[in-house]
Formats: C-alpha cells, sequence, structure tokens
C-alpha cells in the first residue's frame, strides 16, 4: 500500500502521465533527454531505494525540472551521491565532496575528501593554493640570495687560489682550507634546495582563450533576422505560434525553455539559416556524434592542410587543452565527453568563427574550468547563440535571455532564475 501511494505521489510530483506507463508502443526514446532523465529518476525513486547514486543527473535538464531535481535530494531522507559539473547544484546541496584529479600528464591519480560544502571547499583550496604559490616564491627568493653570496665567496676564494704565489705556500693552504669549506656550504645549500616548499600539483582547468583584440561582427550588422510561422521537425508542429529572433552585431543570446519544447530544433534552424549568409560559424550540438562521427581522430577534425605550421598550431593547442600525444591520434569515440567538448571548442578558437552556435556547452565543463571558460566567452568579440540551463553561465556571459514555449519565443527578466 505504501508504494502504491508513494507512486501516485511521484507521479504528481514528476507531473508524468500515468497513460503513458501504461501504452505498450511508449519508448524512452521517443523523449527528450531531460525528459528521459526525469523518467528515469521517477523509476528509481518510485522502488523506495535506501540510497541514491546519480551521475550527472542535471545534464538535459530544463530550469523546471532541475529545480525538482534539487527538491528531491534537498528533502531526501536517504544518503544522495552524485556526479556533477553543475556548480549551483554541488554550491547548494552537499555536505561532503571527493574531488578526483589526474595529475603529471594523467598518470597520477590523488583523490581529496572534504567533509564541507562545495562553496567552502573551493574557497579553501583556493586559499591553500594562493598561500603555497607565496611560499614557493619566498623560498625561491631567499635560495637565490644564498646562491648569490655563495658565488660571491666561491669565486672569490677560486680566483685567489689560482693567482696565489708559489712563494707563499702557508697563504695557499688556508685557501684550500677555505675552499674546502666553500664546498661544504655547496652541499649544505644543495640539501636545503632539496627541502624548498614544492609548488602543490593541481589538475590544472582548461585554459580557453579567443582573440580578444579583433571585433569579429561590426555593431550595425545585422546577423540574424528570424521569421516563422511556426516550429516544426519534419510534418510536425511542435510550436503552432509565430517565433520571432533578431540579433543585431556581436550579441550573446541564451534560449531557455521546457524540455521537448524544440529548442535544439530552432537552434539548428538558426544554424541553417546562418550557413547560408557566408558566416564563419562554430557549431556545437548536444549530441557531439552528429559532426564527430566521421572523423577517426581530433588531429583528423582540426587539420586542414596537414601543413608544417598548421599542425605545429593544432598539437600546440591541444597540448595547451591537457590532450596528451596519444590521445591527440586516438579514434574519437574512446574519448569522454569532457575530450569529446574540449576538440570542438578547439576548432572554433583555431578557426576564428565569428559566430558561435552551442547546444548546452558546459554539460561536460569541469567546475574548476568553468570560470575560463567564462570568462573566455564573455570576451569573446563575436555573437554567441546558445541552448543552455547552467544558470552561473547565463548570468555571466549572455546580454539577452530567450524562453521557448508553446507561446513562441519572448524575451525574458533574469529574475526567472
Amino acid at each position: 500500500m505504501q508504494l502504491i501511494t508513494l507512486f501516485y505521489k511521484l507521479l504528481d510530483k514528476f507531473k508524468i502521465d500515468e497513460n503513458k506507463l501504461n501504452d505498450p508502443e511508449f519508448k524512452l526514446k521517443s523523449l527528450s533527454g531531460g525528459e528521459r532523465i526525469k523518467f528515469l529518476l521517477f523509476s528509481v525513486l518510485v522502488n523506495d531505494p535506501t540510497i541514491l547514486f546519480l551521475d550527472e543527473p542535471s545534464n538535459d535538464l530544463d530550469i523546471s525540472s532541475l529545480k525538482l531535481l534539487e527538491s528531491v535530494i534537498n528533502s531526501s531522507s536517504i544518503p544522495v551521491m552524485f556526479i556533477s559539473h553543475d556548480e549551483d547544484l554541488l554550491s547548494n546541496y552537499t555536505n561532503r565532496i571527493i574531488n578526483f584529479e589526474s595529475l603529471k600528464s594523467k598518470n597520477e591519480p590523488r583523490t581529496t575528501i572534504k567533509n564541507s560544502s562545495y562553496k567552502d571547499y573551493k574557497k579553501e583550496r583556493l586559499s591553500f593554493l594562493d598561500k603555497n604559490v607565496q611560499l614557493v616564491k619566498k623560498d625561491k627568493e631567499n635560495f637565490d640570495k644564498k646562491m648569490e653570496k655563495f658565488r660571491r665567496v666561491y669565486d672569490s676564494v677560486d680566483y685567489a687560489l689560482n693567482t696565489v704565489s708559489r712563494q707563499n705556500p702557508s697563504e695557499a693552504k688556508n685557501l684550500k682550507d677555505k675552499m674546502h669549506s666553500v664546498k661544504s656550504m655547496e652541499k649544505r645549500i644543495g640539501k636545503e634546495k632539496e627541502n624548498l616548499t614544492k609548488k602543490f600539483e593541481v589538475e590544472e582547468s582548461i585554459i580557453l582563450k579567443f582573440n580578444s583584440e579583433t571585433e569579429l561582427i561590426p555593431p550595425s550588422k545585422v546577423v540574424l533576422d528570424l521569421e516563422l510561422e511556426n516550429l516544426k521537425i519534419n510534418d510536425k508542429i511542435l510550436i503552432n505560434n509565430p517565433i520571432n529572433l533578431f540579433i543585431k552585431g556581436p550579441e550573446k543570446i541564451v534560449i531557455i525553455g521546457d524540455n521537448g519544447v524544440g529548442k535544439t530544433t530552432l537552434l539548428k534552424l538558426i544554424y541553417e539559416e546562418l550557413k547560408n549568409k557566408g558566416f564563419k560559424i562554430g557549431y556545437m550540438p548536444q549530441n557531439y556524434e552528429d559532426l564527430l562521427l566521421n572523423y577517426k581522430s581530433p588531429l583528423e577534425y582540426l587539420i586542414k592542410s596537414y601543413k608544417k605550421e598548421e599542425l605545429d598550431k593544432v598539437y600546440t593547442y591541444l597540448g595547451s587543452l591537457k590532450f596528451k600525444k596519444e590521445e591527440m591520434d586516438r579514434p574519437i569515440y574512446s574519448l569522454s565527453g569532457g575530450e569529446k567538448a574540449k576538440i570542438f571548442y578547439s576548432k572554433m578558437v583555431l578557426d576564428n568563427d565569428e559566430i558561435l552556435i552551442l547546444d548546452e556547452p558546459t554539460r561536460n565543463i569541469s567546475p574548476f574550468s568553468l570560470d575560463s571558460f567564462i570568462a573566455a566567452l564573455k570576451d569573446y568579440k563575436g555573437a554567441i547563440i546558445a541552448i543552455s540551463h547552467d544558470r552561473k553561465f547565463i548570468k555571466n556571459v549572455f546580454d539577452k535571455i530567450y524562453l521557448l514555449s508553446k507561446e513562441g519565443l519572448k524575451e525574458v527578466d533574469q529574475k526567472i532564475f
């Protein structure tokens, strides 16, 4: 009886149509990514678990679904362990952090466990790293001063030894004894060097940097003037209302909306529209394989001419994003989601694109790399048209937010969050 009550309570909470569950034709693959996540979460909770494991639960979720997920985590009376790149989710709903890092060119793992919120952990980590940098700098300065003093003494004694008169054996002996003491000092200084404060190694965040010096699109240039009677995919009408979107100059706009409403369909239409206008476009689909499937390796995706200059440039850039040499030549299908995302960012930077079209671009970005990613896109001199549910990303990058719903497309205030 309790399970039946729980079943209907969750149906109502997740707004799931019971008729779908009884429909033999219903398939999970027919749902959008976010709706699928909601259904899977429902199917887990309806079994009344005693512990909940969630792997990237906020991926593909719209704003309302994110709030539902947060309420599930926040009100849970059982332990919840989740993996996430969503900094808001981590900041608001954690009391223990397990951080996995790959060090020394990904050959050495390290695990850090802290009984604290993510905010406190991040603050403590940054403070520790800052103090470590200062100590390393101070130790090096003090050591360099000792070495400089040692070299002066050594050079002075060495010069005296080389110029002492053979007729003065007593002075020569004194200088040899002094040189012996100087060399003993050298050994002590060498041991001190071994004990200097070492730089604390961490898994470094990716550094994404666009050309911020050149204006890619003049402020007066019309980028997009889209007018649709409705939004449809093939012959199926998703939104039976007009959709208008006007973009001028290097504007940065983001589209939000419920899962399944047609955001990705609209973004693809915008991409096709802009391709015909001759813009240099960087496109990152939600499903990476839409563009990466036919390429064997990251190098093959990024290189056009195979000239030495271009090869060196691509190798250098992939290296700056922490790709090892063997990963650059590895089949793309074997790479992680984060590594595939880096390939798209690399192409956008190397091609110096005028417009970026991004579908959920932060979903595989590490929280420790998110600030760098946000800063790069904020400084980007071209236009950005994106779909995102990442609240920190939206608040810090975009000039305008548009809500796509059954009523059409309308600009909304950031207070929606």
